[in-house]
């Protein structure tokens, strides 16, 4: 009877020691998927990272760039509404400076027709001056 108790416990420990190399194996594997896991969480953590890091960069300089070119619209504008001022100054000294013109030549008109005139009657002087003395 001793003899079967001290079997029954070697293939007791037997089994006890194949469940031990089976849980360390499978703790063992358990292992190494938990550090696979971890190192593959890592790696994406930190290619998440860069990957936010540039879309960041990109967005901030994008927005800088809107901001520049607002502001240079807002330059061109008050750039065009100057020269539209400028325009509509010239217009105006334009249309004075016609209006000017345009009575100007009218005197110079008149005066030519009185010089005209002045030059005819001159003439028909000399002339019935000269047939007076001729006769």
């Amino acid at each position: 009877m001793k003899n079967k108790q001290i079997q029954e416990v070697i293939y007791a420990l037997a089994d006890y020691k194949q469940l031990v190399l089976a849980y360390r194996s499978k703790y063992a594997e358990l292992i190494k998927q938990l550090s696979f896991w971890k190192i593959s969480f890592l790696w994406l953590l930190v290619i998440v990272l860069i990957f936010v890091s540039i879309v960041g960069a990109l967005f901030f300089s994008a927005q800088r760039r809107i901001v520049q070119l607002i502001q240079d619209n807002q330059l061109l504008v008050s750039r065009i509404n100057q020269q539209s001022k400028t325009v509509e100054q010239l217009k105006t000294e334009l249309t004075k400076t016609q209006e000017e013109l345009a009575k100007k030549k009218e005197i110079i008109q008149l005066l030519e027709k009185n010089i005209s005139t002045t030059s005819k009657k001159l003439l028909e002087r000399l002339l019935t001056d000269k047939e007076v003395n001729t006769n």
